[in-house]
C-alpha cells in the first residue's frame, strides 16, 4: 500500500494520574532544555511505569501546571485521583 493511502497510526494515551503528572512536571523541570517530544519519548520508555501520552497532551497539560500544583497543596490525596 502507498504510503499516502496508509490510515495514520493511532496513539493509544492512558489517563494519566495527577501523580503521574507531577512526576512528568517535575522530570522537565529538571530537565528544562529537553524538548517536548524527547519527554513524551522518555517516559514511553522507561522500563518499569511507563506512561503513554503524546506531545499535545502534554503540552495542553504544561498550560495547567499551576492549577495541578495547587490542587496537590490544597489536597494532599489528590495525587492518588485520576484527572480528567
Amino acid at each position: 500500500m502507498p504510503l499516502h493511502l496508509k490510515p495514520p497510526k493511532t496513539i493509544h494515551c492512558q489517563n494519566l494520574t495527577l501523580k503521574d503528572w507531577i512526576a512528568i512536571f517535575r522530570y522537565i523541570d529538571a530537565h528544562p532544555d529537553l524538548p517536548q517530544e524527547r519527554v513524551v519519548q522518555y517516559f514511553k520508555t522507561k522500563p518499569q511505569d511507563a506512561l503513554e501520552f503524546t506531545q499535545a497532551t502534554l503540552s495542553q497539560k504544561l498550560k495547567d501546571h499551576q492549577q495541578f500544583e495547587q490542587r496537590v497543596n490544597s489536597h494532599p490525596n489528590a495525587l492518588l485521583s485520576k484527572w480528567p
